[in-house]
């Protein structure tokens, strides 16, 4: 039996993977964010299943509606609001560089796609700020560790370089909105 991935254990199970970032205050930046979400952290929810990469990339859409979500290499039993507080992530620009936010303009406002999901799941969201934390968190450490192998030649790819420009815009992000 799978059991449920507390918060507290899915801060920590990013932690290794931010570890490999070149930059090493990436790294410090990082484990910044990592004390400030522990520190704040809202009770544990009832566990459900999250995506862990739920945004457009992985939505297939036929006439506006959505037929399936792919990718689910990062998917577990845990905290569910973990993909609104990701998707939000995705289309905050002031969680990314110069060079992407310009991409950030056909998004709905983040504040739209929450009201969709309260209105769809029935209930007001709680804690959000904090997902959204969390949610650029995790991603800063992905973005650290697929740096690392793309400028190693490891897994060159480079929309990473795109993505390295966000690095610092990420945990910033993160720190603002656990401090409000």
């Amino acid at each position: 039996m799978v059991s449920a991935r507390a918060l507290g254990e899915e801060i920590a199970a990013w932690e290794p993977v931010l570890g490999k970032a070149i930059d090493p205050d990436c790294v410090a930046q990082g484990l910044d964010v990592r004390d400030r979400l522990l520190t704040h952290r809202p009770a544990e929810p009832p566990p459900g299943l999250f995506h862990g990469d739920f945004f457009s990339n992985n939505w297939m859409l036929e006439d506006g509606r959505l037929h399936a979500v792919i990718d689910w290499e990062i998917s577990g039993i845990g905290p569910s609001l973990l993909d609104l507080g990701w998707v939000w992530m995705w289309y905050d620009s002031e969680s990314w560089g110069p060079a992407r936010q310009p991409v950030m303009a056909w998004a709905p406002p983040a504040e739209e796609l929450v009201a969709m999901y309260e209105e769809a799941a029935g209930r007001p969201t709680e804690d959000i700020r904090w997902y959204r934390a969390l949610a650029g968190y995790r991603f800063g450490a992905i973005t650290a560790i697929n740096v690392r192998l793309h400028r190693t030649g490891r897994r060159p790819d480079p929309v990473w370089d795109v993505m390295a420009e966000s690095f610092p815009y990420l945990p910033e992000r993160a720190r603002r909105l656990l401090e409000r």
